[in-house]
């Protein structure tokens, strides 16, 4: 094809404008191959130095508190994953370089090197970490252009992983017989009679309970926000025991020990890990010969399922699992703590709690 490079009109111009490179721009014109080199442009920071900048970037963040620990941990994770795959392929990438079909082959470099296949769930969480480093360097005017859009997520179903009632029993067996198996039954009997996340399970104090209207205040839970939950007696009992068989009579008001521990007595202050529970999931249902694959998340899952299964409505059930929508209309529905718990207490229990005190298998 023909090329007048000395036509009036701006083609350097235009290129800058959609975000392409001159020199690739000619080498489509002319049947070349835009893809053997890659010429940087004065305003397309190289990827590993944009990389760098965005990390050190999220570590002031960190200091600031504006993000997490784990957040901070899982950006640095995954993008020094990918500086060092583009490190080693022979191209030189800019960030507008940066596409779908090179982040593909970078997910299934990642997934040989796992020896696994990457869910989508962790593709997904990959595809959000690259979507923020991109808004970076959109905002910080590293790139000329937005490049978020290019990058898509995988659906993924919705459906909730949840125990059938006989697993829950088999598990929470299984779970006694373990070393320390008061511990375990207890934190898994915790989480499927509350709906708590784990995350929240392991930051848990004495302090936390108010046994005078049978509730748990969660601090700090997702998003940083604090929220009330009510306990069902059953689980109030279950957290008695295991404090007994531990060493603490009671729930003592100003106790800032934490609820679950490997310490005894008075001495609670170190809490568990999640890895650590995590674990235990994997353990168990591995040795049970269980086929679906349990997480510790679907607990959670067979706490709500469980809750709508007896008649719960779904706007209480929102604010006990401390989700802020489905429904814009929810803001209105909010209840005072106590209230919430006179509602579930008197009108949702029956079911519920039935299948807790079969599973529990609490003597009285």
């Amino acid at each position: 094809m023909n090329f007048d490079s000395t036509s009036s009109y701006d083609y350097k111009g235009m290129c800058a404008e959609l975000g392409i490179e001159y020199s690739s721009f000619l080498a489509f014109l002319n049947n070349q191959n835009p893809m053997k080199t890659v010429t940087l442009t004065d305003d397309d920071k190289p990827l590993s130095d944009a990389i760098d900048m965005f990390l050190a970037n999220q570590k002031q963040l960190l200091k600031l508190k504006k993000i997490s620990p784990n957040t901070q941990k899982l950006y640095e994770g995954v993008m020094k994953r990918l500086k060092t795959y583009i490190e080693g392929l022979d191209k030189k990438y800019t960030i507008a370089s940066l596409d779908e079909v090179m982040f593909g082959e970078f997910l299934l470099d990642c997934r040989k090197e796992k020896n696994t296949i990457l869910s989508d769930r962790t593709q997904n969480t990959y595809t959000a970490v690259l979507k923020r480093f991109l808004g970076y360097c959109y905002t910080m005017e590293l790139s000329k252009r937005d490049h978020r859009s290019k990058f898509k997520f995988n659906t993924v179903g919705l459906m909730p992983r949840y125990l059938p009632d006989a697993q829950v029993k088999a598990f929470l067996s299984e779970a006694k017989q373990r070393r320390n198996g008061y511990l375990w039954h207890t934190i898994f009997s915790f989480l499927i009679g509350t709906g708590c996340r784990v995350s929240e399970v392991i930051k848990i104090r004495i302090c936390d309970f108010d046994l005078e209207n049978n509730v748990l205040r969660i601090y700090k839970s997702k998003g940083k926000k604090d929220r009330t939950i009510p306990l069902y007696p059953e689980v109030v009992r279950s957290v008695k025991r295991y404090l007994n068989l531990t060493g603490l009579q009671e729930l003592h008001h100003n106790h800032t020990g934490y609820l679950f521990t490997h310490g005894y007595g008075m001495d609670r202050q170190k809490n568990l890990s999640i890895r650590s529970i995590e674990r235990m999931v994997v353990n168990i249902c591995k040795k049970l010969g269980f086929i679906e694959r349990y997480t510790v998340h679907s607990f959670r899952h067979t706490f709500a399922v469980r809750c709508l299964m007896a008649g719960m409505k779904i706007e209480y059930l929102c604010q006990v699992m401390g989700h802020t929508d489905p429904k814009t209309t929810y803001i209105y529905l909010q209840m005072l703590p106590v209230d919430l718990q006179k509602e579930i207490s008197e009108k949702y229990p029956f079911a519920f709690e039935n299948l807790l005190l079969n599973i529990f298998n609490l003597e009285e």
